[in-house]
């Protein structure tokens, strides 16, 4: 075979790729997350072969759960100010790909006085999935509402209060003094949330 002929031949070859392309319609459809998206003339049918792009990787929706209580119903009275005063044992999943600490407050909406924040902690590496009665190393906790970098266990004067425990995944570490409170943490949080999502427990008095 001549070069000639060889290069007439890869010709007849390319046009036919092209034709076969076109009737396809694999011209006129690009392949986004997994699926055809048309981006050529309305006629062209869709491509009848599997997208080969990459498909997403659903993002799992953060939870924040108790063995010890469900949410929005009765903590444990060893988990008050009338027990133990103990803190309940969090679970964490579904943590954004992106996150790289976590942040957890507590508070009661409920207090006569306004707002009671029992809880502030920040700097919880991303990798933890269980927060029992000691923290993990690293973790940093604020002042809370009677003034003290640690953990106040729900104790209402009169009737049925929410605790809220409040999970944030953060897109980075902060640095901050054990002298932080609740609202100066919140305004830090402000730009570096990636995921937030809240566990309601209630006790009365």
């Amino acid at each position: 075979m001549t070069a000639k002929t060889f290069f007439i031949v890869i010709g007849v070859i390319l046009c036919a790729v092209f034709v076969l392309r076109l009737i396809s319609g694999e011209d006129n459809w690009i392949c986004q997350n997994g699926a055809w998206v048309m981006h050529g003339k309305p006629t062209t049918p869709k491509p009848t072969k599997a997208c080969p792009g990459a498909h997403l990787i659903k993002e799992v929706t953060m939870k924040l759960t108790s063995p010890v209580f469900l949410d929005n119903q009765p903590i444990p009275i060893d988990y008050s100010c009338r027990g133990k005063g103990m803190r309940p044992t969090l679970l964490i999943a579904g943590v954004p790909r992106k996150a790289m600490s976590f942040a957890i407050t507590m508070d009661d909406p409920d207090a006569p006085m306004g707002t009671f924040h029992h809880w502030l902690v920040w700097n919880i590496p991303v990798s933890v999935t269980e927060i029992g009665t000691t923290l993990p190393e690293g973790a940093i906790e604020g002042t809370n509402s009677v003034g003290q970098a640690n953990y106040v266990a729900p104790c209402p004067p009169s009737g049925t209060h929410r605790y809220i425990f409040t999970l944030y995944a953060l897109g980075g570490t902060l640095d901050l003094p054990k002298t932080t409170d609740t609202k100066t943490l919140e305004n830090v949080l402000t730009s570096r949330i990636l995921a937030k999502t809240t566990l309601t427990g209630l006790f009365s008095h």
